[in-house]
């Protein structure tokens, strides 16, 4: 299977400083990120009627707990606590300028945006809107920096929703001094369709696949690009992109390459399940897993075909021992 490669504006082939050894574990209103250094950040969306504090007009935001050495600091993002609902957050680390960001969803007057703000020193900047539409909602928020040169670039990839239409979207962000720059955002299918001249294909019959699970776009990051991996609802699968970074061009697609659907696992997700994946740097394998109860359940993509669902039970190994042995089956495959 050959992947297709879109090549986005403002960034230098990244080095994925950073961000690539950041681990972060998600659920949909907590998010959780080990950085190089050893900081542990812990977000979570709180409800303001917990907090007792009537200066708060959002009725749920977002709270900040860092831990160093085994000491824990608590602390309220400050762009929360503007009315309407915070939820949703997703970390991402940049270790070259030890720059904490924070992406979220924001809902308001029956409309969504998605917001971002960054933490350094202990202070957050003010939130920049990343996408703000009518959509009814906006899910699965997944983020990746990458660092090169100086040049820094924050990815964002989530699912909308909205009355006539769902998708999914990418953001690109250059950042400067902990403040975004410039954005670029694109609907995913409309990246292929830029590259291969015409529209994802549908197929005559369509497979049956859990609609939930491609709901969940993902970041991979590679030695100097981004592989988002999403779901194409109309053709019931899903597509795999390589997202290139480099300067002065907004949209270049290199010659002889082609990009085609990579199907889909028999996963089975409900609405507030969190997907995962685990890919190496060079190869086509993946991993897609889930935790379900006691159980972390998983799929393999190895070539061209997804295994049949499995599971390790976590109270035998634990959910970082699993997570490992899923890691060292894809890389060693």
């Amino acid at each position: 299977m050959k992947r297709l490669v879109v090549i986005f504006a403002l960034v230098l082939l990244p080095a994925l400083a950073g961000a690539q050894n950041a681990t972060s574990v998600r659920s949909l209103d907590h998010d959780v990120l080990l950085a190089p250094n050893g900081t542990l950040y812990t977000v979570d969306a709180r409800s303001a009627a917990d907090l007792a504090n009537a200066e708060i007009a959002a009725t749920s935001l977002l709270q900040l707990t860092t831990t160093i050495d085994g000491q824990s600091t608590t602390s309220l993002v400050p762009a929360s606590l503007a009315a309407g609902t915070h939820a949703l957050p997703s970390l991402a680390f940049d270790a070259a300028s030890d720059t904490l960001f924070l992406v979220w969803q924001h809902g308001h007057d029956d409309a969504s945006e998605i917001l971002i703000a960054s933490y350094h020193g202990g202070a957050w900047t003010d939130a920049t809107v990343v996408s703000s539409s009518d959509a009814q909602r906006c899910d699965n928020l997944r983020v990746a920096a990458v660092h090169s040169d100086g040049l820094l670039v924050v990815n964002a990839v989530w699912w909308e929703r909205a009355a006539d239409a769902e998708m999914a979207r990418l953001a690109t962000l250059t950042i400067d001094g902990g403040q975004v720059t410039n954005i670029d955002r694109h609907s995913m299918n409309e990246l292929y369709e830029q590259a291969v001249g015409e529209p994802p294909r549908v197929p005559k019959a369509l497979a049956d696949v859990d609609l939930e699970l491609l709901r969940h776009p993902m970041i991979v990051p590679a030695h100097d690009t981004l592989d988002i991996i999403y779901g194409d609802l109309a053709a019931q699968t899903l597509r795999r992109v390589t997202v290139g970074l480099i300067p002065n061009i907004r949209i270049r697609i290199p010659g002889g390459r082609t990009g085609g659907p990579i199907g889909a696992p028999a996963l089975q997700l409900a609405a507030n399940s969190r997907i995962s994946v685990i890919a190496p740097k060079d190869g086509d394998n993946l991993v897609l897993y889930h935790l379900d109860g006691d159980a972390m359940t998983y799929s393999l993509f190895s070539n061209g075909t997804w295994s049949a669902p499995r599971s390790i039970t976590t109270t035998d190994v634990g959910t970082e021992r699993a997570t490992d042995a899923l890691r060292r089956m894809v890389i060693e495959r």
